[in-house]
């Protein structure tokens, strides 16, 4: 949907950069999308779609706070382990030898 709304936007501005008609045309296509954007209908789905947009941002943030803490909480506290030294046999280390 976004796809399309730009290539939309990209036409039209390619038509009022490259007519002939030069500002006169801009003028009248500026006052038609004015027109067009104060209409009542479009001021209405244009609040519901910022309310929509502020009540799923407020929950990915939720979810995204509750899978922190919870990941916080699970994750047990380990101290890192002592490197080995090059002089230790690879019989003694883990997952070596034979």
């Amino acid at each position: 949907m976004l796809g399309k709304a730009g290539l939309l936007a990209g036409l039209a501005a390619g038509y009022v950069f490259g007519t002939r008609d030069g500002r006169q045309r801009y003028a009248q296509l500026k006052s038609q999308a004015t027109r067009w954007w104060n209409h009542p209908q479009v001021q209405q789905k244009a609040a519901q779609a910022q309310g929509l947009a502020k009540k799923s941002a407020a929950q990915a943030t939720a979810r995204v706070g509750s899978r922190r803490k919870k990941s916080d909480e699970s994750t047990p506290t380990v101290p890192p382990a002592a490197p080995s030294s090059p002089d230790t046999p690879a019989a003694s280390q883990p997952g070596g030898g034979v």
